[in-house]
Parts: structure tokens; sequence; C-alpha cells
């Protein structure tokens, strides 16, 4: 539980107003103020601290008042460690040191004219939009700096021991620190659109151009001083004769900042095609049966500016006096510092663009069924990278420019349903569900071709998992000194993880290292989602349950990091004491290899023996209800229930959910008034 006052306001109004019989005008303004006091350090950082941070056997939370150095102390005598001149984390110390003060506030602003042109032309209509959102967070952090004392001498006899306080540091007043974070975004937009029905044709236009800019409140570099600005043009056109054929045509001209002069624009059309079968005289026999039946496909062009951490790729930076010095005078006495790229320009970078295609079919059946299927499938070209290597005699050192490198093809299945039956006036049935199968490949990236083709990202899913394959634990010194040598830390020992050498034919080498590395189980971004639920009514009872799951998707725990004694000082899972391999428990399938006091190289390293299955089914909400005329009662649940193969955490939080804040079960029991 987290020690958190929260107060939010919530403020909106809504004008509307019609200047005239075809003039409309409507003013929104909304403003939410959130006001928050909260312990210096969240919850989700006091349970790390506890689980991999701290563990409860090197020191107490604190010592009795009195025992320490002077006797007289004032202080509180929290309990830590020295360490190489470092010390650990103390949760309860961090916990306790002080409060912090958070207030933001969030205010958006929407003016909106509509204008009716059917003076000038039948369906005739222009709109113009300006919004305007402005967003400040001040923070203040009141917090004490704890004193830590360790034990410096210790009677086993009597049990008595003698303290000495940890470095200098401590304080027992409040220091003070603020922190301000914001930004403005104004966007504005003005179509003309036309919609007209000429017999059984039923045409509709759009044309409208829009921009938006951004500006963080507190920039923090150059780069991001400067507005984030876009601009565009989108036009729309649809065709629809006698309701069974249907065509749609868009295109976007999308201009951005991020490219150079000539390449900020980019164009990117699309069209669609419908046809309904349904409407068609010979489908009448059917329509008892199946009630509507509609086939569609499309195909477009979608583009993308954006570089994760890099704006304006086309341009050059570099660092006045960082770079080697320089000498020169009558006597080489005088010298400067040069300068330093840090980062290398392309001016050839342009917009990623993806072709993307889709065929679907929706159906309605029995008046109740309605499904949805889509098969899409898209080929993304120009995707930003780095080239992983270059010649050195290229100049350009560490400061590698971005190009547009990369190319995935992505397809899959996109499918739903919905039942709504209404049995009789006092029972109606309404049920959904969905299922979303994603497989994406790599075509081209930035690596050059690999010598061993296990180390190759091409054919194969983003998110894929690279790690070694795992034959149990060793047993044996003798297994070890006959087996391939293993390249992690000082080498192997005994309960330690024995991996495959699987790159021997290849290289006629006997070792293992990053070159043995594959693509082991599924990518940590799940290939299939689902979910289904739905809602009976009878009479005044309702009830309702949903449920929500991935397939396909694969997670390495991160073994370093769970280490317990290990380099993070962590605590110990129950499951790590219940199976670890010891001389006591020579298990080789144990579930954790022999335990070290100091980081292990060796067992830390991604393989076959800390991959799991991270497929999951969960019971997300629950909810029964009872109602009243102007009431209703209802209780309700989330997160209910998890089926999954992996039983250690919940495994929607991955491989590191280990030392992360687990996730809660929320039961909530309410009113809700209606006066309508």
């Amino acid at each position: 539980m987290e020690f958190i006052d929260n107060k939010r306001y919530n403020f909106q109004a809504n004008i509307n107003a019609n200047v005239t019989k075809t003039t409309k005008v409507s003013l929104k303004l909304s403003t939410v103020i959130d006001d928050k006091n909260s312990p210096v350090v969240s919850a989700a950082d006091t349970y790390r601290n506890i689980i991999q941070k701290t563990n409860p056997v090197n020191f107490p939370i604190m010592f009795p008042a009195g025992s320490g150095p002077l006797g007289n102390e004032t202080n509180i005598l929290y309990g830590n460690m020295s360490f190489n001149g470092a010390t650990f984390v103390n949760p309860y110390a961090e916990l306790a040191k002080g409060y912090s003060t958070t207030f933001s506030s969030t205010v958006i602003s929407t003016f909106e004219l509509k204008q009716d042109l059917s003076m000038l032309a039948k369906g005739l209509s222009a709109r113009a939009l300006f919004s305007y959102k402005n967003w400040n967070t001040a923070k203040t952090d009141r917090s004490t700096v704890p004193f830590y004392y360790q034990i410096s001498k210790y009677n086993p006899t009597d049990y008595t021991y003698t303290l000495e306080k940890i470095g200098t540091t401590g304080s027992d007043y409040l220091s003070f620190s603020k922190a301000n974070n914001g930004d403005r975004t104004i966007y504005w937009e003005a179509a003309i659109d036309y919609q007209r029905l000429f017999g059984k044709n039923n045409i509709t236009a759009m044309l409208l151009y829009n921009q938006r800019q951004y500006n963080p409140a507190f920039p923090s570099s150059l780069f991001d001083a400067v507005p984030y600005r876009t601009t565009g043009l989108a036009g729309r056109f649809t065709y629809a004769y006698d309701e069974r054929y249907f065509a749609e045509f868009n295109f976007g001209y999308n201009g951005t900042e991020n490219f150079i002069k000539d390449r900020q624009f980019g164009f990117f059309p699309s069209i669609a095609l419908g046809y309904s079968i349904s409407n068609e005289d010979f489908f009448k026999p059917l329509r008892s049966v199946v009630t509507a039946l509609k086939i569609r496909g499309s195909y477009g062009l979608v583009g993308n500016d954006k570089i994760a951490g890099a704006r304006f790729p086309y341009l050059t930076e570099i660092s006045l006096g960082t770079g080697p010095n320089y000498h020169y005078g009558e006597n080489m006495n005088t010298w400067y510092s040069g300068i330093t790229f840090t980062r290398i320009g392309n001016e050839q970078a342009k917009w990623e663009v993806g072709y993307k295609a889709n065929v679907g079919i929706d159906m309605e059946i029995l008046g109740s069924l309605n499904l949805t299927i889509d098969y899409f499938t898209e080929r993304r070209t120009g995707i930003f990278q780095q080239p992983a290597t270059l010649p050195s005699s290229m100049g350009f050192g560490s400061t590698i420019p971005y190009y547009n490198l990369g190319e995935v093809k992505n397809s899959g299945i996109d499918a739903s349903f919905t039942y709504n039956k209404a049995v009789n006036k006092d029972f109606t049935i309404s049920l959904l569900g969905n299922i979303v199968y994603a497989h994406n490949k790599i075509i081209k990236d930035q690596y050059p071709e690999q010598i061993y083709s296990n180390l190759s990202h091409i054919g194969h899913p983003i998110n894929s998992i690279y790690g070694l394959t795992a034959s149990g634990l060793y047993g044996t010194q003798e297994e070890i000194d006959h087996g391939p040598v293993q390249q992690y830390g000082s080498g192997p020992k005994i309960g330690d993880i024995k991996y495959v050498d699987i790159t021997s034919q290849v290289d006629g080498k006997n070792i293992v290292n990053d070159n043995d590395k594959h693509v082991i189980g599924s990518p940590t971004v799940p290939e299939i989602t689902y979910g289904f639920g739905g809602t009976i009514r009878y009479k005044k009872f309702d009830f309702g349950i949903f449920f929500q799951g991935v397939a396909r998707t694969s997670f390495i725990l991160s073994a370093g990091n769970m280490a317990p004694f290990g380099r993070w000082n962590a605590n110990v899972a129950q499951w790590i004491a219940d199976d670890y391999w010891s001389e006591s428990n020579p298990n080789p399938k144990a579930q954790y290899p022999r335990l070290s006091a100091i980081g292990n190289e060796n067992n830390h390293q991604n393989s076959t023996y800390w991959l799991r299955d991270g497929s999951f089914l969960k019971l997300k909400s629950l909810e029964f209800g009872y109602s009243m005329k102007y009431l209703r009662f209802y209780v309700n649940g989330t997160n209910l229930l998890t089926f999954s193969n992996f039983k250690l955490w919940d495994p929607e939080m991955g491989g590191n959910g280990y030392y992360q804040y687990p996730t809660q079960r929320v039961f909530n029991i309410g009113i809700q008034f209606n006066f309508n």
C-alpha cells in the first residue's frame, strides 16, 4: 500500500450556439487539477528496494536508541553496511526520510466553427477547429539524509556489540529540492465536406488541412528547444451505388520538420473497395439465415518520420573545445582544443514507408451474431537504423548516422464477434470476443552478413530472444574439464549452468561464447492476443464477465537481478530457497544453479535455462449488479484469476516481475444514481 493523499479536481464547460441558421459555434473547456502528497520514494521503488537491493541478514532496520558510538545520539540509528566505501539500501530509511508534494494542472480548450454552404452547393459545408492544451507540474521534495551505522565489534559470548557511524553524511533537518515539467500543444485544422445522394449514387468528399505544434516547457537540449511541428493535407472521396458497391480513396500529403527541405513531404494514398453481397437480389433466399454479408479490401501507404532519440537526422552536431589539442606558434607553446563530432548528419534520410493491404468479411447471422474477419499484411521499408559496423576509414568513429536501412514484413488475422439476443422481455444476452494473430519477420537490417548464421536477425521476428542452449547443471569437475570452454567470467564450477556449443562445426573451436546464441522461444511481444466475455441481464439483475489472454510469447527471467547475495545484494525468493543446486542437493535440474556471494557471469547469460512461456489467460473483470428505479447496486473485481504455466509472479510483468510491485486484485462495492 502506498501512503498517498491525492486530490483531483475536474472542471468542464461546454458552450454550443447557433449564430445563424447555417453557422454553429462550440467552445469546450476542461481543467484537471491534481494535488498529491506522498513519500519521496514510491511504493514501486520501495518494493524493489526490499526485494532486489537489500538482504535482511546483512543488517537490521535500525539499532536501539542510545547504542550509538557516543551513546547520546538523538537521531535514528539506521542499520547499514559499508562495502568498498559504499553503502547498501535500507528500504525503511528510504521510505521514512521525507515526503513529496506534486501539483499539476492540465487545461484543454477547443473552439469549433461549422458553416453550412448549401447556398453555394447542396451538401457542401465547412468547418474549422482550434485546440490548445497546456500541462504543468511542480514537484517539491523535503527529505533528510539518514544516519547509517554498522557493527564494528561483536562479542558472540554475551551478544554485545559496538557500533560505528558509516561516513560523515546524515542530517536531522528537511532539505528542499524541486523539479518542474510541462508542455503545450497547439493544433488547428480546416476542412471542406461534401455529401450528396443522386438517386442510387451516394457521394462524399472531404479536404482537410491541419497543423500541430508541440513545445516542451523545460527543454533538455538545443534541439528539444525547437518546437515540434507537423503539417498535412488530407483528402477522402467515397462512392456507393445502391448500397451494394462501395469505393473509397484517401490520401495524405504530410510534412515534417525532421528531414532536409527537399525531403520533408511525403504522399501516402490508399484505396478501398467493398461489395455488399447480401443486398443483391439473388441473395434473398439466404437472408433468413445470413442477414448481412459484405466483403472488402484495401491497399495503401503510410509514413513515419519519427526516429527514436534523434531529431533532425540530416544535421551534424559538433562540440567545441572537447577534441584533441593542437599546438602552434613559434615555439609550439600555444595550444587549443579541437572539436568533437557528436553526431554525423545524413541529408538522404527520408520517410519510412509502409505498404499495407487488408482483405475482410463482415457477416450478420440470424440478426444476432455479427462476425468480422480480416487478413492484413504490411511491408515496412526504409526503417531508420544505424549500421552496426562501418569501416574506420569512413571517419565516423562512434558517431554513426541514421540511414533508411531496415525492412520488416508483418501479416496476420484479426477476428471478432458480437452476439446480442433478447430471449424475452426479462432476459437478454450480450457476448463479445476477439482474437488477433500477428507475425512479423525482418527482411533487412543494419547488421552485415553473419559468419554464424544463428546470429542473423533476417527471417526472425522483431523482439526475438537470443540466448544459449542450456543442458542442465554441471555435476562433476570431469564434465567441466571435458566439455567446451565456457568463456563467461572466470569459468564454470560444479553446479553452474552447462551450455551447448552449437558453432563447433562452423569454426572448429570447442568454446561457448556469444557466437553460440540463437533465437530461443517466442518473441517478447505476444503474437496472439485475445479476449472474450459478456453480460447477462435477468429482470433487475445483471452479471458481466471478461477474460483477456495472450499466447506465443516468451520472456527471460532476469537472472542477474534475482541472484541472492550477489551484485545487487538481493533478497532470497522462496522458490530459490526451495530448489537450488547445492552439495547437499546436487540436482542437475534444480530451478536455480549454484549460489554465489558475488556475481556469476556464467549463470546470468540469456539461455533456455531461464526461458519461460509468457502465455496467460486472466479473469480481468467480474461484476454483479441489481437495479431499482433510480439506483443500481453493484460489486465488482478486477485481476481476479490468472491461468498460466508460469507461477512465480504475474506473467504479464515479464522477466523483471521479481522486483516489480505485484499486480493488485481490486474489489469495489458501489451505488449508481440515475435521475434521467
